[in-house]
């Protein structure tokens, strides 16, 4: 029997149901997630649970969108219209590549919903968290990739978060990136993804770019 404590303000008891939801989601998965686990760890009875939240499914959607709003402004930030369709998507990696790096429920909760296939979840998620680039991209995929953008959309999100725990194993001479440089991590997973681009070339032609930029700019 879960024994409550002592009354708290419905904001205070919201907030800490949300943080303990997202980080058993994060590490266990949606499926292997009871809302008695959440209730038991809290010390917060089912009822005012149903209460804070409709259903199971209501929490995690809203789990979901609080994590994945973090960082989407810096991502939008960096699909600028004077970059090319092809800088556009690898400054779109990197940064991806960046807040799963600093942000590790983000990219645990990702890969989540891409390996659960829960792409009613991903769309409201997209329509909420990540509407400020998440058109922007697909648009710019669909230039390249055409019909398969969406799933390119999803690939590099899976092939950075996968090149990130492909890291931690490296081995001195080995073709990994470094589990350190954001730039190495998202230019393999494009190069796996789309090896009919240079993506080499696009960040070389990326870096001039902003060097000429920095010289205009301290004139």
């Amino acid at each position: 029997m879960i024994k409550e404590r002592t009354t708290r303000p419905y904001g205070s008891v919201r907030k800490e149901l949300l943080a303990t939801a997202i980080e058993l989601f994060a590490n266990r998965g949606y499926a292997d997630v009871a809302l008695r686990d959440i209730a038991t760890k809290t010390k917060v009875h089912l009822p005012a649970i149903y209460k804070a939240f409709k259903n199971k499914r209501a929490l995690y959607v809203e789990c979901c969108s609080q994590v994945f709003e973090r960082g989407t402004r810096e991502i939008a930030a960096e699909i600028r219209p004077e970059l090319s369709d092809e800088a556009n998507v690898l400054a779109y990696a990197a940064q991806l590549t960046r807040v799963y790096i600093n942000e590790p429920v983000v990219a645990k909760l990702a890969q989540r919903c891409v390996l659960d296939h829960d792409h009613e979840l991903i769309d409201i998620i997209m329509k909420q968290a990540g509407s400020a680039y998440h058109g922007r991209i697909i648009e710019i995929l669909e230039r390249i990739v055409g019909a398969r953008a969406k799933r390119c959309f999803f690939a590099i999100s899976a092939l950075s978060y996968g090149a990130i725990q492909l890291s931690a194993f490296r081995l001195p001479g080995e073709s990994v990136p470094d589990p350190d440089s954001v730039e190495d991590i998202s230019l393999f997973a494009l190069e796996s993804l789309l090896p009919q681009i240079n993506w080499q070339e696009v960040k070389n032609l990326n870096d001039n770019s902003r060097a000429r930029c920095d010289q205009t700019g301290s004139v």
